[in-house]
């Protein structure tokens, strides 16, 4: 069951790390907790407290190692961020402070380089 797991925060597998998880186990990548809640198959952020086990004890910081007697490891506890929010809101950014290349790729910035050759090319066509 180990080789299934995966690290919550970076997607790293746990390898040999021996179980069950130690309560101070880190990933071998990131050192981030795994006897954490967020590691864990109760992790759930619709339900009161993100945790589905109804007796557990609340946790205030959900990515930090705990006592949870419930902790159950969670195979696919890793979620890739969505980083199309973060490439909109860059591209916006760029369009507003002109960095978007004329006829280029929208959202791709120019290099300081290329914006330096653009502005010393507009100097010489008058």
């Amino acid at each position: 069951m180990a080789s299934d797991l995966v690290c919550w925060k970076c997607g790293a597998p746990f390898g040999d790390i021996p179980m069950p998880l130690a309560r101070a186990a880190q990933c071998k990548s990131c050192r981030a907790a795994l006897h954490c809640c967020r590691q864990c198959d109760f992790y759930d952020t619709s339900v009161a407290n993100a945790c589905r086990e109804p007796v557990a004890e609340e946790v205030q910081d959900k990515t930090r190692s705990n006592f949870c007697g419930y902790f159950r490891p969670k195979v696919d506890a890793y979620i890739e961020p969505d980083m199309q929010p973060a490439a909109k809101a860059r591209a916006e950014l760029d369009a507003l402070f002109g960095l978007i290349v004329p006829g280029g790729n929208a959202g791709q910035a120019r290099t300081p380089e290329e914006e330096a050759r653009a502005k010393l090319n507009e100097l010489f066509k008058k």
